[in-house]
């Protein structure tokens, strides 16, 4: 079935059949580009067809930390308008043309990557008319947008559109309507979700990696963005891009930040404190959360894991901690330890986040590290406790006792003013 023909069965244009369409071998690619923005990596842009690859998640500078590290997901696509583009009058009668692109350019270089292209189409059937197809593509932050522009090179009317992508979810694939779009994921189990605003529709069948962008007139615009998410934070994660999508407009260019949740990986609520002028010794244990449990095929993440992850970085200890990261091969646990004289009391939430790195990070993609894991604990510093004050008995007693020597010099000074008296009137 001609992806034209299948896509326009759900739409409400003027075709509605099933046929067949042979389709024509794409001409030979250039040599395509990767494209690094601050929360994905663009795999393969081209520049002689307004195809990209893939996408993969990254976070640069992640949490202020100066590390840029890979997300959890990634294989947001298998190419999007990578294959065929086709042009359509009225699909009843197979009247279909596919699109050969001839030029393209694309400028990268800077925060936003453009790229332009031309193509012709021909059909020669109940009619004979050809034309011109344009491409613009505009990749920057977490999204990418493209345009299509079909112009009749005579009298007959433009064509309609359709763009052909595939999903990096394969047999996984789900798709959710949205308003203004759709949301794609692989049943969230490790590929980024991908957003998509179109001002045309989507034909997509869960469990198929095939989908198609159409529209029935001459101009096709639809934007994309990707999201990363961790094991813990899926189902609020394809939630949230849902929200986003009818936004696209609005946020587009922006850097979508990882939809990561706390404590997927963290410590739990100490029950002890710390104490202001005090030496500090507590060991904080992290623990794994039942959504890196099941990621880890229902076994103890936090155990398996342990001397895997390293610390990135802590935020708002008390003053005068100071922390190290452990390892604790008896409990098969990492620690962060707690070391230093508090100076303040209060309750103080530090945050920061683990990652896994190894002997091959930095890699050629400008990566620290990957799969960070964000946690937040309340630490509480409690004041020193006050001296005793002494017992009314005990200062009485203190203060007779101190009295003592002053009273016996009063008296011994009386006795001596008596003794001068009676020598005084004997004399």
């Amino acid at each position: 079935m001609s992806r034209i023909r299948r896509a326009l069965s759900i739409a409400s244009v003027s075709a509605v059949v099933a046929g067949s369409v042979l389709l024509a071998a794409s001409p030979a690619l250039a040599a395509p580009v990767d494209i690094y923005t601050n929360n994905a990596t663009w795999y393969a842009i081209y520049d002689d067809e307004p195809n990209i690859d893939d996408i993969y998640s990254r976070a640069a500078d992640f949490q202020g930390s100066g590390l840029t590290l890979g997300g959890w997901t990634g294989d947001a696509l298998d190419g999007l308008a990578y294959s065929t583009t086709e042009v359509f009058w009225d699909a009843e009668v197979g009247e279909i043309a596919d699109v050969t692109w001839i030029s393209g350019n694309l400028v990268t270089g800077g925060p936003v990557i453009t790229g332009s292209y031309t193509g012709t189409y021909a059909y020669e059937g109940d009619f004979i008319t050809s034309g011109t197809v344009t491409a613009e593509l505009v990749v920057q932050g977490s999204f990418a947008k493209w345009t299509f522009q079909a112009i009749s090179d005579d009298a007959w009317p433009a064509p309609g559109i359709s763009v052909t992508g595939n999903t990096g979810a394969d047999s996984d694939a789900d798709y959710t309507d949205v308003d203004g779009g759709i949301t794609i994921n692989d049943g969230l189990t490790g590929d980024m979700i991908v957003g998509l605003a179109t001002n045309g529709f989507v034909n997509a069948t869960d469990g198929d990696d095939i989908f198609y962008v159409v529209n029935g007139s001459s101009t096709l615009t639809f934007t994309i963005a990707t999201l990363d998410y961790n094991p813990c934070s899926a189902d609020g994660a394809l939630d949230h891009m849902a929200e986003l999508v009818p936004t696209f407009a609005d946020i587009f260019g922006t850097d979508l930040e990882p939809f990561y949740n706390t404590n997927c990986y963290g410590p739990a609520q100490p029950s002890d404190s710390l104490t202001v002028g005090t030496e500090a010794d507590l060991s904080l244990t992290f623990e794994s959360g039942e959504g890196l449990d099941d990621y880890n095929g229902g076994d103890n993440w936090a155990s398996d894991n342990y001397a895997d992850w390293t610390l990135g970085v802590v935020n708002g200890l008390p003053d005068g901690v100071d922390y190290e990261w452990v390892y604790d091969d008896d409990s098969q646990r990492a620690a962060l330890h707690l070391t230093g004289t508090p100076t303040e009391s209060g309750t103080f939430t530090l945050t920061g986040f683990t990652y896994h790195t190894d002997d091959s990070y930095p890699n050629a993609d400008g990566l620290d590290g990957e799969t960070p894991l964000l946690f937040s604990v309340d630490i509480v510093v409690e004041e020193a406790a006050a001296a005793p004050s002494a017992s009314p008995s005990a200062s009485l007693a203190t203060t007779g006792a101190s009295m003592v020597p002053a009273i016996a010099g009063a008296l011994l000074l009386a006795a001596g003013a008596a003794l001068w008296l009676v020598r005084r009137r004997t004399a």
